[in-house]
């Protein structure tokens, strides 16, 4: 009854309930951004939950990935960082793309030399429910990638990029 109060007409009132239904329906539809079918490309944008957890590898090294992704390299360097997109390659393989909101020791060893706020690329590969092959982007120089902004970071960070970025996958990481 307070539709129609405010509304005057049964069909105004029909007008505003169906706007509210679907947005409703948008806003819910649109809150859906994991999955965890083991044999789907997920399309992008949608975080596979076999990713979400904490790897490790067998020199302490970490990538724990949720919404956000922690990585430490095991000697110090560190960084952590929301994830802004995900481009899935294949059911096993893709990137995780990062905004970085803290970085440690960049001038160490194995230092990460990111910028907060710069976007950079993560790339996995052999995604199984207890193994995983993940590798920070690095340039020809074996510098790592950092992207000023998201769209250049969305064209930089592809699957016919993958080899190109990546030149040693290591052992990989275990849960």
């Amino acid at each position: 009854m307070w539709l129609f109060s405010h509304f005057g007409t049964k069909s105004a009132a029909k007008a505003v309930a169906k706007c509210v239904f679907l947005a409703a329906a948008l806003v819910l539809g649109g809150c859906q951004n994991a999955i965890t079918d083991p044999g789907t490309v997920y399309p992008d944008n949608y975080l596979n939950l076999g990713l979400v957890g904490t790897w490790q590898d067998g020199y302490g090294g970490s990538y724990t990935i949720s919404t956000g992704l922690d990585y430490d390299s095991g000697y110090g360097d560190s960084f952590e960082g929301g994830i802004v997109s995900v481009v899935n390659f294949t059911s096993a393989s893709g990137v995780l793309i990062v905004q970085l909101t803290s970085v440690t020791n960049t001038t160490g060893l194995y230092g990460t030399n990111y910028t907060v706020g710069k976007y950079a690329g993560v790339y996995y590969k052999e995604l199984t429910s207890s193994h995983i092959c993940l590798a920070n982007a690095i340039d020809t120089s074996y510098a790592l990638i950092q992207i000023d902004d998201l769209n250049t970071a969305l064209s930089t960070f592809t699957a016919g990029n993958m080899g190109t970025h990546i030149t040693y996958w290591g052992s990989g990481y275990s849960r």
